[in-house]
């Protein structure tokens, strides 16, 4: 599945570079990462075969996955970390909301090579964003301030994430067979999942402005709370409206 080789990707890139982010130009870094990811787009867009595709898709995630190391550090140098993170998700989020069914409506039009050409266009405009991303490394005072978490508490933050998400990734890969098995056809749907993203964009604004009011494991676990009933309404198809309440608070 490609998507899946896509994701894994930019995990992997992600976590090889992160370690040395400290010591380089976030700027540089974003920039590299985006011409690798806008000459995978442009690649793909000349080519059909599946295992042709494999390695280009490796090649535009390695790219993003770059970039998004890059953004992450910027990120976290800021005066207040949570709320970046959580505008950088909600914008994301609008982002994937008014995008998608534009991309839909390319690949219906001018196909395959048509919606890559556009990713491509879409990666080429956010080079030019990159030149407002800090242009130095992390000072020395912040290098030697910073003190790596110890390495078990890192192992179980990276076990917790992987066993959430495939935990949840499961309700959302039967979805659309759950969602036609109670009666629902698929423009239904694809519109629960584009309403689902609004709601995303209201929870993550509303956390990051609570975020320094309350105990940070309040929102972490009505979140997960949240989301473990949300996959089990999605995946049980014991109800139409059960199923309909999990996509849109997911």
């Amino acid at each position: 599945n490609l998507v899946t080789i896509e994701l894994m990707s930019v995990a992997i890139a992600t976590l090889l570079i992160a370690p040395y982010m400290k010591t380089l130009s976030c700027r540089k870094v974003a920039v590299f990462g985006g011409i690798v990811a806008l000459t995978g787009q442009l690649l793909t867009s000349f080519f059909y075969q599946y295992w042709e595709l494999v390695p280009l898709r490796i090649l535009t995630a390695c790219g993003l996955g770059i970039v998004a190391a890059a953004a992450s550090t910027v990120a976290g140098r800021s005066d207040n970390p949570a709320k970046v993170f959580s505008f950088a998700i909600s914008g994301s989020l609008v982002i994937i909301a008014f995008f998608l069914p534009f991309l839909s409506e390319i690949l219906v039009v001018a196909g395959h090579q048509g919606m890559f050409l556009t990713l491509a266009a879409f990666i080429g405009f956010s080079l030019f964003i990159f030149k407002w991303m800090p242009a130095s490394q992390s000072s020395q005072t912040e290098q030697a301030e910073y003190t790596s978490p110890p390495s078990s508490s890192l192992y179980m933050f990276l076990l917790i994430v992987a066993l959430f998400n495939l935990a949840s990734s499961s309700a959302w890969a039967f979805m659309e067979r759950a969602g036609v098995s109670l009666g629902l056809v698929q423009d239904q749907i694809g519109m629960l999942i584009g309403f689902s993203s609004l709601f995303a964009i209201v929870g993550s604004l509303f956390v990051s402005f609570i975020f320094d009011k309350v105990n940070k494991k309040i929102p972490l676990v009505c979140g997960l709370l949240t989301c473990g009933m949300s996959c089990y309404w999605i995946s049980s198809g014991s109800d139409v409206h059960l199923f309909k309440l999990g996509s849109l608070i997911y």
